[in-house]
């Protein structure tokens, strides 16, 4: 078992970080509308709440440090029309509450075009310039762990493998292979670990994935995390495809458990390859965010928000994947292929 990963039944772990929403003496704001990377036109309109422990008194929405929109008052809603010009902009939401105490909720918005023709995947942000990114981590043979016991099954298995530069099946030549022979209810992970990455908040993750008919349909839950550690932090932000429950899954580091989001997930067809992007922030020192999910080119607003898990481990950062049977135990194999991912 791998000291420094654990898991719940059919889940990951890790890290904690800083990023789009931060909450301060209490007061914590959200934003509902628009989703942070959202391609938008102006003027558009942006609707938050905020709670704090006591009356929210006011409000301010800057644009790149500029006040872009204010009022007073008692009020622990807003729904503001804003005017900006064409490009990208970093909005700052802040609330205040009586005692002079204040929380932010910071998102990336692109302003410009027309919205009835963004590109399938249009809320997703385009990585800076400056980004850091990978690309074909399928193909690399360096820094990949794997673990049953750590994978949160009923039972353990040793009947595991993965196998990288598979020519058959592949998108672009070649991909990487998981193999789960365990019995039923086993789970089994594959990491690969990127090293300590504490600057980075912002995640664009890209792959394609593809499983045989027999996995196809037996298939349990089949998970992709993305995991960071900041600061003694686990920000871990996992997601699973739920065949068992038609229903695709976050997880909630603080509380050790996954959620439903509202977004379905049918059983993909064997031997189909389909395309998953995911787009997540570290959005405090103790919050991380989902806040978009692309599937096969359908673009769902996830926008779930949750606290991180005080852990021992040091700084670091890691993309995972874990295959965990149901009842009816098969020889399971997934192919991943053309993963990239970016950060800032």
């Amino acid at each position: 078992m791998q000291t420094w990963l654990f898991r719940a039944r059919a889940l990951f772990l890790l890290v904690p970080a800083l990023s789009a929403t931060t909450a301060f003496a209490g007061v914590n704001v959200t934003v509902s509308s628009p989703i942070s990377g959202a391609h938008l036109t102006s003027p558009f309109s942006l609707s938050a709440k905020a709670t704090g422990s006591k009356q929210i008194t006011g409000w301010y929405i800057y644009s790149d440090n500029v006040a872009a929109w204010h009022t007073s008052g008692p009020r622990s809603s807003i729904s503001a029309s804003l005017g900006l010009s064409t490009g990208s902009h970093t909005l700052r939401v802040r609330a205040w509450q009586s005692d002079g105490a204040y929380g932010d909720y910071i998102l990336a918005v692109s302003v410009g075009g027309t919205s009835s023709n963004p590109p399938p995947s249009g809320s997703l942000p385009t990585p800076p310039s400056s980004a850091t990114v990978w690309t074909q981590l399928e193909n690399t043979t360096s820094n990949w762990t794997d673990c049953s016991p750590c994978a949160g099954g009923a039972h353990d298995t040793s009947n595991y493998w993965t196998a990288a530069f598979q020519t058959q099946p592949s998108v672009d030549g070649s991909s990487r292979e998981f193999y789960n022979g365990g019995g039923e209810w086993t789970n089994v992970l594959w990491t690969k670990h990127l090293g300590a990455q504490s600057w980075a908040s912002h995640f664009l993750w890209d792959f394609w994935v593809q499983f045989d008919s027999a996995t196809a349909a037996n298939i349990w839950t089949a998970e992709y995390d993305l995991y960071q550690a900041v600061n003694h932090q686990e920000f871990m932000i996992g997601s699973q495809c739920n065949f068992g429950a038609g229903v695709w899954d976050t997880w909630d580091a603080q509380h050790n458990n996954w959620k439903h989001t509202s977004v379905s997930c049918k059983r993909f067809p064997g031997g189909t390859w389909h395309h998953i992007q995911w787009y997540m922030e570290r959005v405090s020192s103790t919050q991380y965010r989902y806040v978009t999910l692309v599937v096969d080119n359908v673009a769902h607003a996830v926008n779930q928000t949750y606290h991180t898990n005080p852990i021992g481990w040091s700084d670091s950062l890691g993309v995972q994947w874990q295959l965990d049977q149901s009842s009816h135990a098969v020889q399971m194999h997934e192919w991943i292929d053309s993963v990239k991912l970016s950060i800032w």
